[in-house]
């Protein structure tokens, strides 16, 4: 969907952007916040995501959040897949990445811990089953049909107990996925 089809802009009288995360087109010292979700690992290799750190350090005010999460690595995965061509971090090397950039980071965690451990036993088991493995088609991944609001609903909590644990401090040592906050 194309950004005029959304008409946001005359929902929130205010200007959308779209732009490279390597040069954000904002004067220095404007956002409070910025987010980036599965955005960092597909900047070019050889320091795009460095130049993307700076960036967005550069476009936050003082004392602003950047909430970072992204893939890592992840003990007993296979972290190059044969589908995708992406870089997994490690918590260190994202740590500093963060930290080479300006930031103090605040709360450094894994995510998609129990989902993982729900994915991992599917793969082992279609692996063990002789099941092929295909990539997902056309954009996104696939919706989950509605028969299997089920799992919809089991993930979901999944997941709400996992932001609960997160939201208390608890560093999870596991996941999919890295979350950030400098």
């Amino acid at each position: 969907m194309l950004l005029e089809d959304l008409k946001v802009r005359d929902h929130l009288k205010r200007k959308l952007a779209q732009a490279s995360v390597l040069t954000l087109p904002f004067r220095s010292d404007t956002f409070d916040l910025a987010v980036s979700a599965d955005v960092i690992q597909h900047v070019p290799r050889g320091g795009g995501d460095l130049e993307t750190a700076k960036e967005t350090f550069r476009v936050l005010r003082p004392g602003g959040l950047f909430l970072l999460r992204t893939n890592c690595e992840a003990p007993g995965r296979r972290n190059r897949s044969e589908f995708f061509d992406f870089h997994f971090y490690s918590e260190r090397e994202l740590r500093e990445l963060l930290e080479s950039a300006g930031f103090e980071v605040t709360v450094s965690t894994h995510s998609n811990a129990l989902i993982d451990v729900v994915a991992r036993a599917k793969g082992l088991a279609g692996e063990i089953l002789g099941a092929s493995r295909t990539p997902p088609m056309g954009p996104g991944l696939p919706e989950i049909p509605p028969e299997r609001s089920f799992i919809r609903s089991m993930l979901l909590r999944l997941l709400r107990a996992e932001a609960w644990l997160i939201a208390r401090g608890i560093r999870l040592p596991v996941g999919s996925n890295l979350v950030i906050v400098g």
